[in-house]
This record gives structure tokens, sequence and C-alpha cells, in this order.
């Protein structure tokens, strides 16, 4: 499982040593900036863009409150942004972890 987790999610895969230095600062400048930059922006952003059209047409046909529905869906999109984010880190961190041999227990440092 964690094969298919790094594989999938982790930003870096062959770990060179420029890979390295960007994921320590990836690292120093902390979990709450990378799920901002990488999670909301790089991410939800982008998908939010591509699929609001639909979204909003199939939601101002059918509701009720299209602006409820679309602040909800605004909601959605924020949270899985924030669930990706945090994937990508999880995986990444993993597979530092994983290269550099150091304990699994200390995942969070």
């Amino acid at each position: 499982m964690h094969k298919i987790l790094i594989y999938s999610c982790s930003l870096f895969k062959d770990w060179t040593d420029v890979e390295v230095r960007k994921w320590e600062a990836y690292k120093h400048r902390g979990l709450m900036r990378f799920l901002l930059v990488e999670g909301m922006l790089k991410w939800g952003v982008i998908f939010f863009i591509i699929f609001s059209p639909a979204m909003f047409k199939s939601i101002t046909l059918e509701a009720e409150e299209p602006v409820t529905y679309f602040l909800l869906s605004c909601l959605v999109w924020v949270i899985a942004s924030l669930c990706y984010g945090a994937a990508v880190w999880s995986a990444t961190n993993y597979a530092f972890h994983r290269k550099a041999k150091l304990p699994i227990d200390n995942l969070n440092e």
C-alpha cells in the first residue's frame, strides 16, 4: 500500500540531490503553506476552473437556491484540495524518510 501511495502521490520519484533539497525547503516552509500552495492554489483552483462551468450549469438548472449550492460546492472543492495536499505531503514525506533511511515514526519532523 505504501508503494502505491508513494508512486501516485509523491512529488518526487527519483530523489536526486536537487529533489531532496526542494523537499527540505518545502518542509522548512511548513505544512500549512504546502496545503495552501500545492493543494488549494495549484490543484484546487485549476480543477475548480475546469469543472465549474458544468457544475454551475447543472446547479442553476435544478436548484431552487443556486447561489447556496454554488457556495456549498466551493466549500467541497476547498476540502478536496486540502485532502489532496495532505495526501501529497504524507506520501512525499514518507518517501523522503524511506530514501534517507530515517525512522518512520518521525514522519512529522
